[in-house]
């Protein structure tokens, strides 16, 4: 609303839900210009299914976000998604050669397939993180039992600076939240072998 835009309805949704039409037909009473609906599967592909039932959606731009970024939301509603030019957001992935050269293939060499979830590299950061943590704070007694001082872990964390992770060099806060993430915007398009893929359209680390 910052931006000139107006929030013409704000509904909320259950886990498990099937039929949305009823919540679709009001906000589609508003006729508005754009839904968001940063849900995730089953349900996102059930409201876009649905969506195509309400005449005053006829002419809405539908917008998700990464939790309908996976291959069940292409599989079950991908077609009708990219047929809608309809929107993702979720984080911006371009991270560098080490990312797209190493780490991604490395990764199908080991699941056998490229990773599910949008904030795989964010994970692995996150993961190393912690055990570049554990590493410096964990103590280990006469016995041989080890022991990870919590509060020392946790300071240790937080105190991360210019960490060279996959994702960037990172800096945590006093809340524990480390770096800054690029948002982007994408697309359902199919790829030069013709699977549909979602094809990032804008990204904040450029501003374009």
């Amino acid at each position: 609303s910052q931006c000139g835009g107006k929030i013409t309805a704000q509904e909320a949704i259950h886990i498990g839900d099937k039929d949305f039409h009823p919540v679709l037909t009001t906000i589609g009473a508003a006729k508005p210009e754009a839904l968001f609906f940063p849900i995730f599967d089953p349900e996102a592909p059930l409201i876009v299914q649905q969506s195509r039932d309400i005449p005053g959606l006829a002419n809405t731009k539908l917008i998700s976000a990464d939790g309908a970024k996976d291959d069940t939301f292409v599989k079950s509603a991908g077609t009708l998604a990219q047929s809608l030019g309809m929107y993702f957001s979720g984080p911006d992935l371009n991270f560098g050669s080490t990312y797209t050269d190493k780490f991604l293939p490395e990764y199908k060499q080991i699941a056998g397939k490229d990773p599910t979830s949008v904030y795989h590299a964010h994970a692995y950061d996150a993961a190393n993180i912690i055990f570049d943590a554990i590493e410096h704070v964990s103590l280990t007694d006469s016995s041989g039992t080890l022991y990870i001082p919590r509060t020392a872990l946790k300071d240790y964390a937080r105190g991360i600076k210019d960490y060279k992770g996959l994702t960037g060099t990172l800096t945590c806060d006093a809340n524990g939240d480390c770096g800054a993430t690029f948002v982007s915007i994408a697309q359902l398009k199919k790829d030069s072998s013709g699977k549909l893929t979602f094809q990032q359209v804008y990204t904040t680390r450029s501003g374009s």
